[in-house]
């Protein structure tokens, strides 16, 4: 198995190599494009190496407070247990992920090799253990052990040391299992679509889980400080928690540190039990993945004559097909569709918070304020719109090359694409306005019409610097996938995210003064209008250089968009 895993190992060097190097006929903005688009995953996985060692360092001291007894271990495997969780709950969700937004056929290909598929199924469950998130723990879980042998309680290290080894065997063949199954299910590209939506959209209805779980928690201990007696917080939890890896873990290091190693057997068993369960889950859905054929989604019918002659107003002919096509495009994806969809949620979950948990969200109270809770859903709305702004002309694939076939100039392809986003951002933002509707009702017509003017303006001068962006920093990626597969270039989206904040500010700083301070609504609809004027003529000429900028990267963007 080691000879494998050493090749496996360096053809995916090899892959990475390549993939920065490209083809010659890539320009040097784009050679230099992909070597910064590898930098900043690189950056990110510095920092959760360095986080890990500081969690490391912080487990070796409160291993030594614990075993020295210079501290209730209670606090200490309190906070063990919540850290636990939150690492198994985003390893779970990254493996779900991450069929979906990678290649489905990379095992196929790999059968090509002479290797069996008991072995190929475990080299890549192995493979789980470069999880960042597990990178990020696993130092933890290793010197908490020393950190009570230290303090001089051995056994309890004992049974740190080996519970902590098969907590890391749980996650490992947790990721495995949640990738096989996913690689198995979304097999079907129509079937995974609908999950993918479905998943993304049931993530933001189980935001309110912790919340409403802490409030809870935060009554028990509240009853029992005033009855005088220690809180059984997991009273407070919902059934079948104990059974969580992260709990059984917790399980064995207190009865470690009661008992020795002698008390902590059951936990341990049972994580080895959860352990090989799971792992066998990860092989069965591994022999189906290979002995089920990928099935893609059927191709749509062609838009209609009637369709294509529709003209938007204040746009040309050309401009007008590229919008709809772009609306097309984003109501046809998944990502179009989350983007579009989102939003809505998020407005949900701030108002229903802001409402029952106030003291828990930034700003407390003011998010049941109608105007605003709809502001923050426009703000959100900007950012999950970024897969289409800020890599609008690569995003398309194909379809961008046929645009270049065509006798459309550059003008028309950027106006069209800001006009197809802004159509996008208006379906968004529409889901939103109805939304906070419904949590807070009132507030004065005039307010709304002045936050949703602000919106609007906020997009029209962001979008030419899309449309720049887009043209300089242009990477592969495809909207049927979520997570890294469908995003833009990194620091695209790190420029976007500090241009939406700049674009967001005149208009917030506006709703927050006059409606919040001075209460005076036609004061603000009339600042937010002029706002929006401006921010239209600043719009115009930064849209003509971006049409300019398209010229001499036609070449490369066809290239990049082709996934050549």
């Amino acid at each position: 198995m080691i000879p494998f895993l050493r090749a496996f190992v360096w053809l995916r060097w090899r892959l990475l190599l390549g993939s920065l190097r490209g083809s010659a006929r890539r320009d040097a903005l784009e050679r230099l494009s992909r070597i910064l688009a590898a930098i900043v995953p690189a950056l990110l996985l510095l920092g959760m190496v360095t986080a890990g060692l500081g969690l490391g360092a912080a487990a070796l001291g409160g291993g030594w407070a614990v075993g020295s007894r210079a501290v209730d271990p209670l606090p200490v495997l309190i906070a063990v247990r919540g850290i636990l969780f939150v690492v198994l709950v985003v390893v779970l969700l990254g493996a779900l992920t991450g069929p979906a937004q990678g290649a489905l056929t990379g095992s196929t290909r790999l059968r090509t090799l002479p290797v069996s598929d008991g072995m190929l199924h475990r080299v890549e469950a192995l493979t789980a253990l470069l999880d960042p998130w597990l990178l990020y723990v696993v130092p933890a879980l290793l010197l908490l052990p020393v950190g009570l042998l230290v303090g001089g309680n051995g056994g309890a290290a004992v049974v740190a040391l080996l519970a902590g080894l098969a907590l890391l065997a749980v996650m490992v063949c947790l990721a495995s299992a949640a990738a096989q199954a996913g690689r198995w299910f979304l097999r079907n590209r129509r079937r995974a679509e609908a999950f993918t939506l479905l998943f993304v959209l049931g993530l933001s209805a189980l935001s309110l889980l912790p919340a409403l779980i802490g409030d809870r928690v935060e009554r028990e201990l509240r009853r029992a400080e005033g009855a005088g007696r220690r809180a059984r917080i997991s009273r407070s939890l919902p059934r079948g928690t104990p059974a969580l890896p992260s709990e059984l873990y917790g399980r064995a290091l207190r009865q470690g540190l009661r008992h020795g190693p002698a008390g902590a057997w059951f936990p341990i068993g049972a994580l080895l039990l959860e352990a090989g369960l799971l792992y066998a889950v990860s092989a069965g859905a591994h022999r189906r993945t290979l002995a089920t054929v990928e099935v893609g989604a059927p191709r749509g019918a062609a838009a209609s004559a009637a369709a294509a002659a529709r003209r938007l107003p204040f746009l040309s002919p050309m401009a007008s097909a590229v919008a709809l096509t772009q609306l097309r495009t984003a109501l046809r994806t998944v990502r179009g569709r989350l983007v579009v969809l989102t939003p809505a949620p998020l407005v949900l979950v701030f108002g229903v918070l802001s409402r029952k948990l106030p003291h828990e969200l930034p700003g407390g109270g003011a998010w049941t304020d109608g105007p605003l809770l709809l502001g923050a859903g426009a703000v959100f709305a900007l950012y999950a719109l970024q897969s289409f702004t800020m890599n609008q002309f690569a995003a398309d694939r194909s379809g961008l090359t046929l645009q270049f076939l065509l006798p459309l100039p550059h003008g028309a392809l950027v106006v069209g694409k800001a006009a197809g986003c802004g159509l996008v951002y208006a379906a968004s933002l529409a889901l939103a306005l109805l939304c906070a509707l419904g949590i807070a009702p009132g507030g004065s017509l005039l307010d709304w019409t002045a936050v949703l003017v602000g919106a609007l303006s906020t997009y029209t001068l962001l979008a030419p610097c899309a449309a720049l962006l887009s043209a300089w920093l242009p990477v592969a990626s495809d909207l049927g996938k979520t997570g890294s597969g469908g995003n833009p270039h990194g620091l695209a989206m790190a420029a976007g995210t500090v241009l939406v904040l700049l674009a967001a500010a005149p208009p917030a700083a506006i709703v927050l003064v006059v409606h919040r301070v001075l209460d005076r609504p036609l004061l603000g609809l009339a600042l937010m209008a002029g706002w929006a004027a401006l921010s239209l003529a600043l719009a115009i000429p930064l849209l003509r250089l971006a049409a300019r900028a398209i010229g001499p990267r036609r070449e490369n963007l066809a290239l990049v968009a082709g996934s050549r």
